[in-house]
């Protein structure tokens, strides 16, 4: 997948307005990448991680950009980036220093612009007009909360999503669950493609703030319900669930999930590391569920499994 490259001139911060993100770029070998990864992932909640996966067949000098929350004290991750790229230039002995830039961002403008997320849907912020029909757009206001539909686990729900719906699964207008919800962009896709009532659930309070204005943003008050009940409290079943999920939270949600998953009904795993989906596999599968398909998207994994 290739990374949409942006201008990343510094900025200095204007106290006169708080920023939402803090954008940092790193041109290094693109062999070191998955261990920048590792650092932010390891580092900083939220962290919205972009480069190139071509790239990663070359050592030649890549950009790798980080967008991190600002809520979440930035000053003390450079401080600790700084000591960790130190080490890295060292253990790999690197002709050329890495460079790094940084950059505050007001409320996502500077990076989020309308693209096309999957073969039928489009995302458009809140702030762009757009003549295209109003079933294949999906309206997101980003806030700082994960899933804009850029990350590859984001893509891979929204292209099982969109292969099931090929189908004909939408056709009985089948209950969806949302696990996860973050922007609520899965729960909007799937109410788009025809489903019934949608619970969206998130843990996250400003998440879910951002999700209902996003669902009222497309105009599917009416269908979608965004909930900070705990998935523990939720009663019924439902013809499909979505959970893009870090790992550690899906291997810990998998008996509570497959609870609520109907006979014959679909869950859409993602979220997941390649390099871990068999032990996402043996977990789930070990729950009754059956694996239909797994997904791969450069290091992303994603899983569609049925009862």
């Amino acid at each position: 997948m290739e990374m949409t490259e942006y201008p990343v001139p510094i900025e200095f911060f204007n106290e006169d307005k708080v920023p939402d993100w803090l954008e940092v770029t790193i041109i290094a070998p693109a062999h070191l990448f998955p261990l920048l990864e590792k650092f932010f992932h390891l580092t900083t909640p939220r962290v919205v991680i972009r480069y190139s996966e071509q790239g990663l067949i070359s050592d030649c000098a890549q950009t790798f950009v980080a967008r991190i929350p600002y809520s979440t004290d930035p000053d003390d991750v450079l401080k600790n980036l700084d000591a960790y790229l130190g080490l890295l230039e060292d253990k790999y002995c690197l002709d050329t220093p890495i460079y790094l830039e940084t950059r505050y961002i007001h409320d996502g403008r500077d990076v989020f612009t309308a693209f096309q997320v999957s073969p039928r849907f489009t995302v458009i912020p809140k702030w762009e007009d757009t003549s295209l029909p109003d079933d294949i757009v999906i309206r997101l206001n980003p806030g700082r909360v994960f899933g804009t539909g850029q990350h590859p686990s984001t893509l891979l729900c929204l292209r099982v999503l969109e292969e099931i719906g090929d189908e004909g699964f939408f056709a009985n207008s089948p209950t969806v669950l949302d696990v996860g919800t973050g922007t609520g962009i899965l729960s909007i896709a799937t109410a788009k493609l025809g489903s019934g009532a949608v619970l969206a659930l998130e843990v996250d309070e400003e998440a879910a703030g951002i999700a209902g204005e996003n669902v009222s943003l497309n105009r599917l008050e009416h269908r979608i319900e965004v909930s900070l009940m705990p998935l523990s409290k939720i009663e019924g079943c439902f013809r499909l669930i979505t959970a893009n999920l870090t790992t550690s939270v899906a291997l810990y949600l998998a008996d509570d999930i497959c609870r609520r998953l109907m006979p014959n009904g679909f869950l859409i795993l993602s979220g997941i590391r390649h390099a871990q989906t068999e032990a996402m596999v043996a977990r789930y599968t070990g729950r009754n569920l059956k694996l239909v398909k797994l997904y791969r998207d450069g290091s992303w994994g994603g899983c569609l499994f049925t009862r």
